[in-house]
C-alpha cells in the first residue's frame, strides 16, 4: 500500500510538472506569436513608410521638375515662334497642380503669363505716371503724369489716341484722373489743387476749376455716376454735378483729418478715408457729416495709404505705409475689431490695393516695385499662403486698378509706363494657352 501511495504521488507530481511545462510552453508560444505579430506590423509599417517616403520623394521631384520647366519656359528667347514655351509652361502648371504644389508659384505664374503673351507695356509719358482711370464702358483708359499731360489709350490697339495738355504746365503734374459718365469729358486733378476738365468733343475744350488748395488725391463716381467726388490731401471733399458743360459744384465737407486714401462704401453713401496716423474716418455723404472714426484699429499702424472693398461688400482691404496689407471684415458700415495681416507683404509703403472683379484675388502694389497676389478665400480663413510676387517692374509703382475685362490689372509708376497683366490663371491656361485641368484657379 505504501509503495502504491508513493507511486501515485510521483505520478501526480510528474503530471503537475508536465502541466506546468505545458503552460510555460503555451505562454512562450503566445509571446513568440506576439513578437511575430509585432515584427510583422513593424515590417508593414516600415514598408508603408518606405512607400510613403518614396511617394513624397517623387512628389517633391515632380515639383522640382515643374519649377525647372517653368524656368526653361521663361528663359526661351522672345523671338521663339514655336509652341515650346507654351508646352513647357502648361506641363509645369499640370505637374505642379497634380502634385499638390502651391498655386501661388511665382515662376509658374510668370511662365504662363509670358506664354500667353498677356503682359503688355504702354509707353509714351515722359515722367512718373501717378494715376490711371479705367473707362467702365469702353476698352480705354486715361493716365495722368508728372510730365503735365493726360493720355487716353485704346487697350485694343495699346496705342495713345489723344494727348491732353494745358497751355501752362502744372507744377507736379496730375495725381487723379476720371472719365465722365457719358465719356465726353476727362477730368484731371493737379498737385496744385485744380481740376482740369477736357471736353473731348472739342479740339480745345479745356476748363480749369480752382477746386482745392491741396493736391487732388482721387476722383470717385457718386450717385450712379451722375455726381463726382474730388478728394484732396488736406481732408476737403467736394461734390460735383456732372453736366453737359462739365462739372458744377454742389457742396463740400471737411473730413477733419489729412487724407491719403479714400473709397466709397458698398452702400454708395458712405466714404471711408485713410489718414496719416492709422485713422480711418467714415463720412456720410448723404448727410454731409462724419459718422465714425476708427482711431488706430488693431493691426493698423502708421499711414493708411490704400483702401479697397470686396465686390460682395463684406471685406475691407487696407494698405499701410509700413508695407502691411490687412484684411478686415466689414458690415453695417463698421470695421471688424481686428484684421488679418496677409503674409509676405511688401517691404515698402503700399500704393494700391484691389480685389479682382470676381472676388477671388487680392492684389497690392508698392513702392518696392512689386505686385503681389493672394487668394481671397484663404485670406478670409486667415490661412493665406505666401503671395505670387511679380517684382520685375523695377521701379516705384504708384497706381493700381482692374481693366473692364475683369482679368487684367493695370499699374503704373516711376518708370513712366503703364503695365497690363492678366492675373487670372484659369483664363491664362484655359483660353490664352490651351485646355488643362478644369479646377484651375
Amino acid at each position: 500500500a505504501e509503495s502504491a501511495r508513493n507511486a501515485s504521488d510521483r505520478l501526480r507530481e510528474i503530471a503537475q510538472n508536465a502541466e506546468k511545462l505545458a503552460r510555460d510552453n503555451a505562454d512562450a508560444a503566445k509571446r513568440a506569436a506576439t513578437v511575430a505579430r509585432n515584427a510583422e506590423q513593424q515590417a508593414k509599417t516600415s514598408e508603408q513608410s518606405a512607400i510613403s517616403n518614396a511617394k513624397e520623394a517623387n512628389r517633391l521631384r515632380m515639383l522640382a521638375v515643374a519649377q525647372s520647366l517653368a524656368i526653361q519656359s521663361l528663359q526661351m528667347p522672345e523671338s521663339n515662334q514655336d509652341d515650346l514655351p507654351k508646352l513647357l509652361a502648361l506641363e509645369a502648371y499640370r505637374l505642379n497642380l497634380d502634385n499638390g504644389g502651391s498655386r501661388n508659384s511665382p515662376d509658374i505664374f510668370s511662365a504662363l503669363l509670358k506664354a500667353a503673351d498677356e503682359r503688355y507695356v504702354l509707353e509714351g509719358h515722359k515722367d512718373n505716371v501717378r494715376a490711371v482711370a479705367i473707362d467702365p464702358d469702353k476698352p480705354q483708359i486715361a493716365s495722368g503724369s508728372d510730365d503735365g499731360t493726360v493720355r487716353i489709350w485704346d487697350l485694343a490697339t495699346r496705342k495713345t489716341t489723344r494727348i491732353l495738355q494745358p497751355a501752362k504746365r502744372t507744377t507736379g503734374g496730375f495725381r487723379a484722373v476720371a472719365f465722365s459718365k457719358d465719356d465726353r469729358f476727362v477730368f484731371a486733378g493737379s498737385q496744385e489743387g485744380q481740376i482740369y476738365s477736357w471736353d473731348l468733343s472739342k479740339p480745345k475744350g479745356l476748363t480749369v476749376l480752382r477746386a482745392h488748395t491741396a493736391p487732388v488725391l482721387a476722383f470717385i463716381p457718386f450717385r450712379d455716376g451722375t455726381e463726382l467726388l474730388s478728394v484732396s490731401t488736406n481732408g476737403l471733399i467736394r461734390v460735383w454735378k456732372q453736366t453737359a458743360a462739365g462739372l458744377d459744384s454742389l457742396s463740400s465737407i471737411a473730413a477733419g483729418i489729412p487724407i491719403l486714401s479714400a473709397k466709397l462704401a458698398p452702400d454708395g453713401q458712405h466714404l471711408l478715408c485713410g489718414s496719416t496716423n492709422g485713422t480711418v474716418a467714415l463720412i456720410n455723404m448723404a448727410d454731409m457729416k462724419q459718422e465714425a472714426r476708427y482711431t488706430k484699429p488693431i493691426d493698423l499702424s502708421g499711414r493708411i495709404t490704400a483702401l479697397a472693398f470686396s465686390p460682395d461688400g463684406k471685406s475691407l482691404l487696407t494698405g499701410n505705409g509700413d508695407g502691411a496689407v490687412v484684411l478686415f471684415g466689414y458690415s453695417g458700415n463698421s470695421l471688424s475689431a481686428s484684421g488679418y495681416r496677409l503674409p509676405g507683404g511688401p517691404t515698402s509703403a503700399v500704393t494700391g490695393t484691389a480685389f479682382s472683379p470676381d472676388g477671388k484675388l487680392i492684389v497690392s502694389t508698392s513702392y518696392d516695385g512689386s505686385l503681389r497676389i493672394w487668394n481671397v478665400q484663404e485670406a478670409r480663413q486667415r490661412q493665406a499662403a505666401q503671395p505670387i510676387n511679380v517684382n520685375d517692374y523695377g521701379n516705384w509703382i504708384m497706381s493700381l486698378g482692374y481693366a473692364n475685362d475683369g482679368n487684367t490689372v493695370l499699374f503704373s509708376g516711376a518708370d513712366k509706363t503703364i503695365w497690363g497683366l492678366n492675373t487670372s490663371i484659369s483664363d491664362l491656361v484655359e483660353t490664352k494657352i490651351g485646355k488643362t485641368p478644369a479646377d484651375a484657379r
